[in-house]
């Protein structure tokens, strides 16, 4: 992923575009396919992290079209970048949580590994709701 905000842009509309085809009917779900390259590129952001995965995940919440959609991005490259490299970046999401309600409601759709370090769960706590106790 470069630097470029067109590229980034691109990349975000390819990636919602994706998202409202997959949940759509079998022709849509199709042609989604043919956007599949953004996912990936965010998965693969995601997994190798460089200084400007934060930046995209920012500018995904901000294309989030509706509360399903931060649902999406909370509970897919969110969780994905908080479980594999939350220590690296806990900082930044404290710093977003505080100041905007949309990242917050994302946020709010993770669900945070125990392999997590204690002190990144302890401090992302305040924004994402511990699992519910199976049972009952």
């Amino acid at each position: 992923m470069g630097n470029d905000s067109a590229e980034l842009q691109r990349l975000v509309d390819a990636y919602w575009k994706h998202y409202e085809l997959a949940i759509g009917d079998r022709r849509e779900r199709l042609e989604a396919e043919n956007l599949f390259w953004a996912w990936e590129e965010v998965d693969n952001a995601v997994r190798a992290p460089s200084p400007q995965t934060f930046d995209l995940l920012l500018a995904l919440v901000h294309g989030a079209q509706d509360d399903d959609a931060l649902a999406y991005v909370g509970a897919g490259p969110f969780e994905d970048l908080i479980n594999w490299d939350g220590a690296r970046f806990v900082d930044e999401i404290e710093r977003y949580a505080r100041r905007d309600r949309a990242f917050r409601q994302a946020l709010a759709n993770v669900r945070i590994s125990s392999n997590v370090p204690a002190t990144v769960r302890d401090r992302l706590a305040v924004y994402i709701p511990p699992l519910e106790p199976s049972g009952g």
